[in-house]
């Protein structure tokens, strides 16, 4: 089975129910691998891993020694920074708590590295994770915007991840790309391609505030069975605009909202679009539901102004 939760401690609590749920349908695993972003390291292309043990308040974590030889390959031995990063430490408690004779083996996953250079790192984990292995990737979702705009980008992702579009991954705003195209890739080789969603939250959602900078999380995993009838007309999701160099604004991750949608400037709107003015949307079937956004440039950089207009047209 492969999994994708929070590294996020906002929503700790529902991560660890839904972990709580894995363990009832897993209670035997003996080996997690966990894969996710480095958030702090200088070089971003190349993927780095810790061997040491893990000393926590409700126990000893073992690292998997076992696996070692057939993953360490290509991937760079950091005890100190993998250890301090909160990819992996966030859940090294609850992978304690739950499987207390499990051993993990931690990846990070520099932001820059182009999704195929990962395959042979999927190859190896498909090999060495078997049935009494859990991959899980550590994985939020978008960042630092307001709610609506959040919520275009989440159904592209919650979508790709449904429908296992593994050509799409590159195109989401997450903070780990990387680590979710492993994820998908994984399910695919071993077949486990029917999708189990279980939550989605936003922080501004949940904190009643839409304007502050949030972050949404998805959780859920991939596990053999029938993959149920999917719905042809899936939503499309874009974003329109003027005045507005996308190239320079898509350049880096971070206050990225011209990231995570389907097409740019690709839809004709009923109406005429203000000049500064920004529209995301989402198509399912005929129908089209839309947030308008003010766009304001300050010192060489776009800013979203505060306050959604929102409309739909079609059936």
């Amino acid at each position: 089975m492969a999994v994708v939760v929070p590294h996020h401690n906002y929503v700790k609590e529902i991560r660890q129910k839904y972990l709580a749920k894995i363990k009832k349908q897993r209670p035997e695993l003996k080996r997690i691998i966990i894969i996710g972003p480095d958030h702090f390291g200088v070089q971003q292309n190349r993927i780095s891993y810790a061997n040491a043990d893990w000393n926590l308040s409700n126990g000893r974590l073992e690292f998997d020694k076992e696996l070692e030889s057939g993953l360490r390959t290509g991937l760079v031995l950091e005890n100190n920074w993998v250890k301090n990063d909160h990819t992996i430490y966030n859940l090294a408690p609850e992978i304690k708590n739950l499987w207390p004779e499990a051993k993990i083996f931690p990846i990070l996953l520099g932001q820059k590295i182009p999704v195929k250079n990962l395959d042979g790192l999927v190859e190896k984990i498909s090999k060495v994770c078997g049935k009494d292995c859990l991959l899980v990737a550590s994985v939020d979702f978008s960042h630092y915007l307001p709610a609506a705009v959040a919520e275009i980008h989440d159904i592209k992702s919650m979508r790709v991840l449904e429908n296992l579009e593994i050509e799409e991954v590159e195109k989401l705003e997450v903070d780990s790309q990387q680590a979710l195209y492993v994820l998908m890739r994984f399910a695919e080789n071993k077949g486990a391609k029917r999708w189990h969603m279980f939550s989605h939250t936003n922080t501004g959602i949940m904190e009643n505030n839409p304007e502050m900078e949030t972050t949404s999380h998805v959780i859920g995993g991939y596990g053999k069975g029938i993959v149920l009838g999917r719905d042809k007309s899936r939503p499309y999701t874009f974003m329109v605009s003027k005045n507005t160099d996308f190239e320079r604004d898509k350049k880096s991750l971070g206050e990225r909202f011209f990231y995570g949608v389907d097409g740019i400037n690709v839809d004709k709107l009923p109406f005429e679009l203000g000049e500064n003015k920004a529209v995301w949307g989402v198509r399912r079937g005929k129908k089209v539901e839309l947030i308008i956004r003010g766009l304001e440039m300050r010192n060489g950089a776009m800013y979203l102004l505060p306050g959604d207009d929102r409309m739909s047209y079609g059936e």
